[in-house]
C-alpha cells in the first residue's frame, strides 16, 4: 500500500496523515510557547508594570524561535 501523505482536491492541497501530524505538532509547539509567555506576562509583578523580567525574555525568545522553526 502506497503511503499518501497529501491529497489533491480540485486545486485544494489537503494535509493527510505523517504530514498533518507534523504540521500540527509544529502548530501545537508555537501555540504552547505563546501561552507560556502569555502566561507568565500577566502573571509576573514586573512583567505587568511593563518590565521583563529575564523568564519573560526567555520565554520570548522560545516563541520566536518556535515561529522561525514553523516558517520554515
Amino acid at each position: 500500500m502506497e503511503n499518501i501523505s497529501h491529497k489533491r482536491a480540485d486545486t485544494k492541497l489537503e494535509l493527510t496523515g505523517p504530514v498533518l501530524t507534523h504540521a500540527r505538532r509544529i502548530e501545537d509547539s508555537v501555540q504552547r510557547s505563546y501561552s507560556a509567555f502569555i502566561a507568565h506576562a500577566q502573571s509576573c509583578i514586573p512583567c505587568r508594570a511593563g518590565v521583563d523580567c529575564d523568564e519573560a525574555a526567555t520565554l520570548r525568545q522560545s516563541w520566536r524561535q518556535a515561529k522561525e522553526r514553523a516558517a520554515q
